[in-house]
């Protein structure tokens, strides 16, 4: 039976057996190549990128001579960088098509995976269809290892990725399983119903095959963005339940397929273990910082560098690495139901003491149980980390400027890095280089921006001031009243108009009564009433939007003259901090801002181009206006971008 251009066909033992080999040697090399060959494309193409901050540091102290001196390296990691860049725009200029880079690694990947899936199947349509889902569960290794906290985290030193930034490959690998253990099912269950195997379906592989199918779709729809940000935890925890369930049932289906699943158990049982042994207890105490924010405080010890030979620092065991400045750990409180693994930036940590500080924003599920049923008390939590890419940054010495975009809550990630930069600039020789650094923060409201005055007291550096902005856009106060005034504006035309059509009842009746005792009850008396009806109902209602507008207005005023005042108790607050910022109200212009810093500080020489650091942490939209308008500048000096995402 013919099924274009494959044919269902009787093969004898050998052809089986020859069949089986190539499907062996296709997934092994499937999994050679997601496991081997792609890693080290990609180490390899983050130290080329990051080569570009070697040659710049090379001209700046060979002097004008070094521009001439450039290698064939050097060249191509210059072209790498632009590439890097040209590619990260959006296709089209259409940003809801997404990047350059995207399509260009979609159709490679493609292309690759439909090499996979057809070489040497020849016309036969049962090889096929085993192709399928084998290529499929030989990815499995790959899309395990891509979740893994634990091995990302400690290989990020040669891949510069962390489990975070590798999220959309994670999920874009698991799309490419599912469509190919979709159509692996389809073609088998074509098989069963065009040559009358219905009772196939009743064997128990073919039984574990749908199961599998079953957990795969549940997977995929659970992992779609509608679901996935309603309702998080629910995805996370069916995710994570049914990606174990899956490896058995895979084995079952085939049992030549058990080589892969055992290689899952490996990568999973590896992270589990070192997952183990980077979690540890820490007893905090629990304040308010605000009505939307608690302070988390311990000591932790072995979050500091031990700079004794004899001795260590804590009392938890030997001695660890200082942790990195914009670091993370996945917190969980035993004692709490809604407590399952958050991930928090740590905001800062005692050199001296070892004092660890968590600054959390209060929302709903563990951070409001938290506020609720722990504020101004002690209790024990579990730390898993430290996580993220601040292991792998370059480090401060290799940037001549640094500028720091950040929104809400993450205030925690880039604040502890501006300490960092600060302490460093202080302690160096670089002072004196008039670094460029500023940082700009756009909060919520007033209560909020308070967050950061503590940090900005303990800052202290006498010489290096970097230039500091907050902006205010009280989510309370100016812009929902704007909103408001324009939807009460339409609404109240929109009466006028209703009205002055068809007047009330009511008020007809009761100028008509007034009309006979002061007019003649003729017709053209009567449409002389009739006109006077709707001047005065019209007059009337224009005197209730006058005067609901006024109320408008004078609210507005007083929110106003209400922010004014807070934003003059932040000032004088603020002013006792060696780093004072200029407050504003309203939404800051990323763009502006953005480009206004680099006309400053992008722009080299011939000889040597500028290094500038961009430190972004908030929605992704920020992120994504932030690097569109860098792109006008990233030909004349290199740009590198840590990119900080909200939102699951």
């Amino acid at each position: 039976m013919a099924f274009f251009p494959w044919h269902m066909k009787v093969h004898s033992k050998e052809e089986k057996e020859l069949r089986r080999a190539i499907l062996d040697f296709y997934g092994i090399l499937n999994v050679f190549t997601t496991l081997v060959i792609i890693p080290t494309v990609v180490c390899w193409f983050g130290h080329v990128y990051r080569y570009n901050l070697v040659v710049i540091k090379q001209q700046g102290n060979e002097g004008g001579g070094g521009y001439q001196r450039k290698t064939i390296y050097s060249r191509f990691a210059r072209f790498v960088y632009l590439s890097h860049w040209y590619l990260g725009r959006p296709l089209f200029g259409a940003r809801w098509l997404g990047s350059r880079k995207s399509w260009l690694l979609g159709f490679l990947w493609i292309g690759f995976m439909g090499f996979m899936s057809i070489s040497d199947t020849g016309d036969d349509y049962f090889h096929l269809t085993k192709r399928l889902g084998h290529i499929a569960t030989s990815l499995l290794p790959a899309q395990y290892l891509l979740s893994s906290r634990f091995i990302l985290q400690q290989t990020s030193i040669l891949s510069y990725q962390t489990h975070e930034t590798l999220n959309k490959a994670h999920r874009w690998l698991g799309r490419t399983i599912y469509t190919l253990l979709t159509f692996h099912g389809i073609l088998y269950a074509n098989y069963f119903v065009t040559t009358d195997r219905i009772y196939r379906f009743l064997n128990w592989d073919v039984i574990f095959g749908l199961l599998g199918l079953i957990i795969m779709n549940t997977m995929f729809i659970a992992s779609l963005p509608k679901y996935r940000r309603v309702a998080y935890k629910t995805f996370f925890s069916v995710h994570q339940l049914l990606s174990v369930l899956v490896l058995p049932v895979a084995w079952v289906h085939v049992y030549d397929t058990g080589r892969y699943v055992l290689l899952v158990g490996v990568v999973y049982i590896i992270d589990r273990v070192g997952r183990y042994f980077l979690t540890r207890e820490l007893k905090v105490k629990v304040t308010a910082v605000s009505s939307t924010a608690l302070d988390l405080r311990g000591t932790a010890g072995w979050m500091v560098t031990d700079t004794t030979t004899t001795t260590t620092t804590t009392g938890m065991g030997s001695k660890a690495k200082k942790v990195a400045p914009g670091s993370h750990f996945y917190i969980s409180v035993p004692s709490m139901v809604q407590s399952r693994g958050n991930p928090f930036t740590l905001s800062s940590v005692d050199e001296e003491s070892g004092e660890a500080k968590f600054l959390v924003r209060v929302r709903d599920g563990f951070t409001r149980e938290l506020k609720e049923s722990a504020l101004d008390a002690s209790l024990n939590m579990m730390i898993e980390g430290p996580y993220g890419i601040a292991k792998v940054f370059p480090g401060f010495g290799w940037f001549d400027s640094f500028l720091f975009i950040t929104g809400g809550i993450g205030i925690t990630m880039t604040l502890s890095v501006l300490r960092e930069l600060v302490v460093e600039i202080e302690e160096s020789e670089r002072v004196e280089e008039k670094v460029g650094v500023r940082f700009v923060w756009a909060v919520g409201g007033t209560d909020d921006a308070a967050w950061p005055l503590s940090e900005l007291l303990r800052a202290g550096p006498t010489r290096c001031r970097p230039e500091v902005d907050i902006y205010i856009s009280d989510s309370k106060g100016e812009g929902d009243w704007e909103s408001g005034n324009d939807e009460g504006e339409d609404e109240g035309e929109e009466e006028d108009k209703d009205d002055g059509g068809r007047p009330s009842m009511e008020l007809d009746e009761l100028v008509g009564e007034d009309s006979q005792s002061l007019l003649p009850t003729t017709e053209p008396t009567h449409r002389h009433r009739q006109s006077v009806t709707n001047n005065d109902n019209g007059n009337l209602h224009n005197n209730n939007n006058s005067a609901s507008t006024n109320r408008r207005r004078v609210m507005k005023e007083e929110e106003k003259k209400k922010m004014e005042k807070e934003i003059e108790s932040l000032r004088y607050r603020y002013a006792r901090t060696q780093i004072t910022p200029r407050i504003q109200t309203g939404r800051p212009n990323l763009t502006r801002i953005t480009e206004e810093f680099c006309r400053d500080h992008a722009r080299g020489t011939k000889q040597k181009q500028k290094r500038i650091g961009v430190f972004v942490c908030g929605p992704e939209g920020m992120g994504v206006d932030v690097r569109r308008a860098l792109e006008r500048y990233y030909t004349e000096s290199v740009i590198w971008v840590w990119d900080e995402r909200f939102g699951p």
